[in-house]
């Protein structure tokens, strides 16, 4: 596996995360609701980062941005996980498989509560991690794992 680590985000990062979250999700934008208005893609991205820019990681590859990821305590007993996002030369190489890994063994006694586009193929890892379906919103599944 690829050898990464993960940094705070920083304000300098801001246009490497909504060009990486245009990319993961422009395409489920456009499958459930046709099309990829920018305007209002960046007014939903500036909202995005002002609930989570504390708790914001960025993922790097020898010095350099290959992704992100987010999580946050919901509840007292409830962990929820953000996006995790790799560009795509990174993806399918364990380091996904092994942030969620370490946040599972960081938090064993939580319960885990994520949502993935229902044709997100990431849905599979989810499940091999141990996630369950809960729940289903017309464009999302809601996943648990406990």
């Amino acid at each position: 596996m690829i050898s990464y680590k993960l940094r705070p985000y920083m304000q300098a990062d801001f246009e490497f995360v909504y060009q990486i979250k245009k990319e993961a999700y422009k395409k489920y934008v456009e499958e459930f609701w046709g099309t990829w208005d920018e305007n209002k893609q960046h007014a939903f991205f500036n909202d995005f980062m002002n609930k989570v820019q504390n708790s914001l990681q960025i993922i790097e590859f020898d010095g350099e941005p290959i992704g992100i990821y987010h999580g946050d305590m919901m509840e007292q007993d409830t962990y929820e996980l953000g996006n995790l996002i790799l560009i795509p030369e990174y993806q399918r190489k364990g380091i996904g498989k092994d942030i969620l890994s370490n946040i599972i063994k960081k938090y064993p006694k939580l319960k885990m509560h994520l949502q993935v586009f229902k044709s997100n193929p990431a849905i599979h890892l989810y499940k091999r991690l141990g996630f369950k379906m809960v729940d289903e919103t017309r464009t999302h599944y809601i996943m648990e794992r406990k």
